[in-house]
């Protein structure tokens, strides 16, 4: 095990990212001197400790585990190209610097992204924690899911713990996985739009939830999950809080972030959760 350090292109703040309540987030624990997190490689599961000063990134971890951890922070973005595209515009300036070095985050296990965001479906941030902690107890290694078992969970049994009506879309996605009725490596291939409507052909899964697994999942720049605060926030900003549709508003920023779509979310929903208390 070495320690290593890595300077990003355009900047990190890891206690922002973590603090940031995106969704590959949820599985990372943090103290006041460093933040960690259970990598699963190569069928083990490996902790890795990071911590930051003003300057570098730091990681113990061994050589084969670096490339991983990089990718999971979009460590090959530019986010300086973020932050001077949308300079004048008043309302990304103000939060970039609320939020400086705030990075999207991936998961490194698809499969885990499909899963839980189904849970995120009409849901608060706290009930979602709850309920994927209960999944990856009962139905996997209390780190992540294990499909098989979950693909064989009985609907009621689900619905018990508090999915829902999530719970029969839950199960028909474990199924397909398990089945291999959705081709991974295929969908990682695809164009975006293309990966968007192969998944929203999946029972339970709708714009919001596609979008969701194509950022966080995949790594997609491309994409603008549009939740309320994303709603309330363009449709505020942008449209001087005219009636709007959500097709409209999604349309919108994804033309006007173009690229820099899922960063322009990320940062967008970090800073109205977290400091717009107007």
């Amino acid at each position: 095990m070495r320690i290593n350090k890595e300077r990003f292109i355009g900047g990190f703040n890891l206690k922002n990212t973590i603090l940031s309540d995106q969704c590959p987030s949820d599985t990372w624990e943090r103290n006041e001197k460093y933040s960690s997190y259970i990598l699963d490689f190569d069928s083990k599961f490996h902790k890795i400790i990071t911590w930051e000063d003003k300057e570098y990134l730091y990681y113990n971890s061994d050589k084969k585990l670096e490339k991983e951890l990089l990718y999971l922070f979009w460590a090959n973005y530019p986010l300086i190209d973020f932050y001077n595209k949308f300079k004048i515009d008043k309302y990304i300036s103000k939060i970039t610097k609320k939020c400086k070095g705030l990075r999207p985050m991936r998961d490194l296990d698809i499969k885990y992204r499909i899963i839980e965001s189904i849970i995120t479906q009409n849901n608060n941030l706290k009930r979602i924690r709850r309920l994927d902690k209960i999944l990856r107890e009962r139905y996997g290694n209390g780190l992540t899911y294990d499909i098989n078992k979950l693909s064989k969970a009985k609907l009621e049994d689900l619905k018990k713990i508090g999915l829902g009506y999530r719970a029969e879309y839950l199960l028909n996605v474990a199924k397909k996985i398990k089945n291999n009725g959705l081709d991974i490596d295929k969908l990682k291939k695809m164009k975006t739009e293309d990966a968007r409507r192969l998944l929203m052909n999946i029972k339970g899964i709708g714009p919001k939830v596609a979008d969701i697994i194509l950022g966080f999942g995949i790594g997609k720049r491309d994409v603008f999950p549009m939740d309320i605060w994303l709603k309330r926030t363009i449709k505020r900003e942008y449209f001087n809080n005219r009636k709007t549709s959500d097709n409209q508003l999604r349309k919108f920023a994804l033309e006007y972030f173009g690229e820099h779509a899922q960063v322009a979310h990320v940062y967008i929903y970090c800073y109205e959760r977290r400091w717009n208390n107007g």
